[in-house]
């Protein structure tokens, strides 16, 4: 379950589904950081996570 390139969006199981939906309609550099990161946050320590971070931002 490696991170590929941007156009191959990883095949990840349905609970992070929304992420690699994501991935498919990133508009800018930018916003592909922070779902990688949202994507590792969330294999660690799953999706409740990636809210705290958010409000951070």
């Amino acid at each position: 379950m490696r991170r590929r390139g941007v156009n191959s969006p990883p095949s990840v199981s349905n609970k992070y589904n929304h992420i690699s939906e994501a991935y498919q309609n990133v508009k800018s550099r930018a916003e592909m950081k922070y779902l990688v990161r949202d994507y590792q946050i969330s294999k660690k320590r799953g999706l409740r996570a990636i809210e705290k971070t958010r409000r951070r931002r």
